[in-house]
C-alpha cells in the first residue's frame, strides 16, 4: 500500500524527491528563522525560547470533576474522562514513559511551574508544543494523576474553586 502511494505521487507531481525536499526546507526554514509552523490542529511548534511570564499561573481542572487531593496531587476518579487537556497556556517540556508502561506529559507554565499528567495511553504532543486548554493525550483504565510542581518539589499552596486553581501566597 505504502509503495502505491509512491508511485502514485512520482506520477502525479512529477518527482516524488523535489516534494520531499521542499517540504523538508520548508519545514526547517520554519524552525530556522525564528518563526512558528501551525498544523490545522491549533498546535504551535516552535524552536524559540517563549517567555511564559514570572507570575504563577492560571490553571484550570476539567469541570464537574471528581478527585481526590493528598499533598498536591490530585487522583480523578471519573471513568468518563477519555481526553485530558492541558490544564493552562504553556509549553510541552516532556514526555516519558512511567514504570507501569503508562505515558506522562510534562507542561511548562508561567513562573517555571510544571504540570505534570500521568496514565496517559496515547500522547498528542511531544516537546516545544505550544499549548492552551488543548488535548494532549487520551487515558488508559488507570486514574489520571495531576500534579503542579515547582523547582521540581510538588506544589500545595493553592485552593480550587469551581474547577479554578487560586494561589494561595
Amino acid at each position: 500500500m505504502l509503495l502505491v502511494c509512491h508511485v502514485v505521487l512520482y506520477n502525479c507531481v512529477g518527482s516524488y524527491k523535489r516534494v520531499v525536499k521542499t517540504f523538508s526546507y520548508n519545514i526547517s526554514n520554519a524552525f530556522s528563522s525564528s518563526q512558528s509552523f501551525e498544523d490545522k490542529g491549533h498546535f504551535v511548534f516552535s524552536s524559540n525560547k517563549v517567555n511564559l511570564g514570572k507570575e504563577k499561573p492560571e490553571l484550570n481542572l476539567p469541570k464537574n470533576s471528581k478527585y481526590s487531593l493528598v499533598n498536591g496531587v490530585f487522583t480523578f476518579e471519573e471513568d468518563d474522562i477519555i481526553s485530558v487537556k492541558s490544564a493552562g497556556k504553556g509549553i510541552v517540556k516532556s514526555v516519558g514513559i512511567l514504570e507501569n508502561g503508562l505515558k506522562f506529559v510534562e507542561i511548562i507554565h508561567s513562573g517555571n511551574y510544571i504540570s505534570r499528567y500521568e496514565n496517559l495511553k496515547i500522547v498528542g504532543v511531544g516537546a516545544n508544543f505550544n499549548v492552551k486548554n488543548h488535548i494532549i493525550g487520551t487515558l488508559s483504565e488507570q486514574p489520571l494523576v495531576f500534579k503542579i510542581l515547582h523547582n521540581n518539589v510538588v506544589v500545595t499552596d493553592f485552593e480550587v474553586l469551581n474547577g479554578e486553581i487560586k494561589w494561595v501566597n
